[in-house]
């Protein structure tokens, strides 16, 4: 099993690798709210360390609702800001996972795509991928308060 401290460490590192790509607000928000958001990834450490399954992939897709609850207590942000939000988190994730152990790895392999070009399709494919979980879970969350 993994440890939890050096996991918090990577996704710092993650936060710091990708923030030029974020909106700065969201580069905030998580740093404001880095103690809840690891609590969330520690519900799926069995992801990490004991080589990466396609199934593992899915076990991310876990955080979407907790998160979905975390942006519904930004008073700042509006609909779209919240899902971006939660998008980006999944993406940090993501690729706190893909780098796992040493914030270099490459865990996540997509054949024949190398370098920035497979960072590029990984984050429109989560990107897609997270925006559908949303979507899917926005209607049924909001009917039982969850958001």
């Amino acid at each position: 099993m993994a440890n939890i401290e050096e996991i918090k460490d990577l996704f710092l590192k993650a936060v710091e690798d990708v923030k030029d790509g974020m909106a700065s607000e969201d580069v905030a928000k998580v740093k404001e709210n880095t103690d809840s958001i690891n609590r969330i990834i520690s519900a799926v450490l069995d992801v990490f360390g004991d080589g990466l399954q396609l199934n593992d992939v899915t076990k991310i897709g876990q955080i979407v609702g907790p998160v979905m609850k975390l942006a519904s207590t930004f008073d700042d942000y509006e609909g779209l800001d919240k899902k971006r939000f939660v998008i980006e988190v999944v993406w940090l994730v993501y690729r706190t996972v893909d780098t796992y152990p040493d914030g270099n790895h490459n865990n996540i392999n997509i054949p024949f795509v190398m370098g920035g070009i497979e960072r590029k399709l990984e984050r429109g494919l989560l990107a897609f991928a997270a925006g559908m979980a949303v979507d899917a879970l926005y209607k049924r969350m909001k009917e039982n308060d969850e958001v």
